[in-house]
Parts: structure tokens; sequence; C-alpha cells
């Protein structure tokens, strides 16, 4: 974890290089202390950053409700992609 934060970093090295991810869940403006959960739009926020040579990356984005029971559904926005609100039919 990053000092201070609930911020992960994880550095991993291969053989072509090396990435950090660093992931946050997102929470409710203004949250503090306890209330970091409560509200929170349940966001996670992954940014992958080379830090050396050339690593080929694959990235699978498959989020899913209800304990991963129903079917991945996202709307594609610019630059970006959101489940559907609420629970599945």
């Amino acid at each position: 974890y990053l000092d201070d934060t609930l911020v992960l970093r994880t550095v991993h090295h291969t053989p072509e290089g090396t990435v950090a991810v660093t992931d946050a869940l997102a929470v409710r403006p203004g949250a503090r202390g306890h209330e970091l959960g409560h509200g929170s739009p349940a966001v996670l926020l992954r940014e992958v950053h080379a830090l050396s040579g050339r690593v080929p990356i694959h990235c699978e984005f498959v989020p899913r409700r209800s304990s991963a029971c129903s079917p991945p559904i996202c709307t594609p926005y610019p630059g970006a992609w959101s489940p559907p609100p609420g629970r599945p039919r």
C-alpha cells in the first residue's frame, strides 16, 4: 500500500521489463475515516505504468454482479465502460 492510503501498488518484474499496477476503490467525495465505504460508487480505478523495458499487457474486463451469477453487460462511454445500475433481472 502507498503510505497512509488504501491505494495498492504492485510492481511486476519480467524478462521484458517492469510494470507497476496501482489499484484504488473510488469513494464518495468528502468521505473520511469510517465513512469511506458508505455511499461508495463501487468503482475500481486501475493504472498500469511501464517502469522499464517493453512489457506486453493483456487486460480482460468482465464485471459481474450478484457474485458472478449474472452475465457481463457493460455500456461503452468515451474512454470508459460502465456496468448497468441495479441488480440483474
